[in-house]
């Protein structure tokens, strides 16, 4: 487990400067995306019998920039599932009651998810500022992630969450239904609880139990975002892999799966151990039920479609797929970050190309990858004409779907079929883990990284499927 301790500046304890693939070439120097600020998050939060919240949090936030700020901006993504922001039959109902800057109660704007709040005085490189947001909100349905399905509710990107800030810029982009918008960096958490006593919560953090208290204190150290998940009745199925707990949460729909999908979470969580480095944290969590998406710590699978139109996952074997590819984003963006609203590709290609070389590997088969990715070849391929790392609403609406998974997975395994084939993509793996871990980079440093370790004379092989130049 990677520990960070607040002093001024975050440390973690494998800081990489250079990293050399090869002993006869010089060594690269990695360039890493700085996230312009650091913070330190102590959230409050409060659920009545009701299903209504109250939040109260508190944010140290340190300027690791060269400019001086005037003010600061928050991703405020519960705001897009009200009825001024949504189409949703039973939505958002949201409420900031106070917002306080170094204990001062100040003027705020919130246009969208864009909440931005005024500094009285200027805060200059490396000093901090006190602010605290006192909201309430009740949690839609069939919301995006921030959810209620049924009698379990789903906090995903719940509070105030800081933007990143570069080239003198906060950098803030919409909300959009599709892909993945919003973009932080590593923070610390200390979360406080309490919620009715029919319920459990589950939680980013690796320090929550099961059976949980209904209230209590969590800490999560160097983690992107902190998810938590309020369920009624669960039933909990546990084993444990290289010293690591993995539990698998089901709230009435997958009872005769869990010991399936228990066991896979683990053979995934053993494998990628083995091919990419060391899993972050102590505990894994599975909760099957909602749309899958990957969170620190915890993952949710169980869910198709959007909106109204989800469903539960009918295929086993489908649902087995996509809980290996969220487990893999526990390295592919849990530790490596990236901005998903333009370099989404860098994540989502390796989770699935992973998965892929998963199960070759576990039913002993010798197909590449790009076999079940594109099963009409070059014809699928030649359909998809843009670059896989334009900003994400340069896509059509729902669409950066083979942009973001398909083509850069061909491309990227075609190019180690020509270099070095599976040994050499397997060295790339923890070469790569061990260089960008809990730092982040952009398709440019990516491109400059694998071309180092392949030895590649010239850019040729990006050309067509990343731009890299805009």
């Amino acid at each position: 487990m990677i520990i960070t301790i607040w002093l001024g500046t975050k440390m973690t304890n494998r800081e990489i400067s250079e990293v050399s693939p090869n002993e006869n070439k010089p060594p690269f120097n990695p360039t890493y995306l700085s996230a312009g600020n650091e913070s330190q998050y102590t959230i409050d939060l409060e659920m009545n019998n009701q299903g209504i919240f109250h939040i109260d949090t508190k944010v140290t936030i340190r300027n690791t920039s060269s400019d001086n700020w005037n003010e600061v901006v928050f991703y405020f993504i519960p705001n897009m599932f009200t009825k001024e922001n949504s189409y949703l039959d039973t939505p958002s109902i949201v409420d900031i009651v106070n917002v306080k800057v170094n204990g001062t109660s100040t003027s705020f704007t919130l246009e969208k998810d864009t909440l931005t709040i005024p500094l009285t005085t200027v805060l200059q490189p490396k000093n901090e500022v006190n602010i605290e947001v006192q909201y309430s909100f009740s949690l839609p349905e069939y919301g995006r992630r921030f959810t209620k399905s049924g009698d379990n509710y789903y906090l995903a990107q719940w509070y105030p969450m800081v933007a990143t800030y570069r080239n003198g810029n906060w950098n803030k982009e919409e909300y959009l239904l599709y892909g993945e918008s919003y973009h932080t960096s590593f923070s610390d958490f200390n979360f406080n609880y309490q919620i009715p006593k029919a319920y459990q919560i589950v939680t980013t953090s690796e320090e929550d139990l099961h059976p949980s208290e209904n209230s209590g204190s969590l800490k999560s150290s160097n983690v992107k975002e902190f998810f938590v998940s309020i369920l009624k009745e669960p039933t909990v199925t546990e084993g444990e892999v290289d010293g690591i707990n993995v539990r698998v949460f089901d709230v009435g729909k997958y009872e005769k799966h869990k010991e399936e999908i228990l066991q896979i979470a683990m053979n995934a969580l053993q494998y990628f151990q083995q091919h990419i480095g060391k899993y972050p944290y102590r505990q894994l969590d599975i909760l099957l039920d909602e749309i899958a998406m990957e969170y620190p710590g915890i993952v949710t699978v169980g869910k198709m479609g959007s909106g109204k139109n989800r469903g539960d996952f009918i295929n086993i074997e489908k649902l087995k797929a996509v809980v290996v590819h969220e487990i893999a984003h526990q390295w592919f963006y849990s530790v490596i970050s990236n901005d998903p609203f333009y370099d989404g590709w860098l994540d989502e290609s390796f989770a699935e190309l992973l998965t892929a070389l998963f199960f070759a590997d576990l039913e002993n088969k010798e197909y590449a990858p790009t076999d079940i990715i594109l099963p009409n070849g070059e014809n699928y391929l030649s359909s998809l004409t843009l670059p896989v790392n334009l900003p994400l609403n340069q896509y059509p609406v729902n669409g950066n779907s083979p942009y973001h998974y398909n083509k850069p997975l061909h491309y990227l395994w075609s190019i180690f079929e020509e270099y070095g084939g599976r040994e050499k993509f397997n060295e790339f793996l923890k070469v790569y883990y061990q260089t960008y871990q809990y730092k982040e980079l952009n398709t440019e440093e990516f491109t400059r990284f694998l071309s180092h370790f392949l030895d590649l004379e010239n850019n040729n092989l990006f050309k067509g499927w990343i731009l890299l130049e805009k």
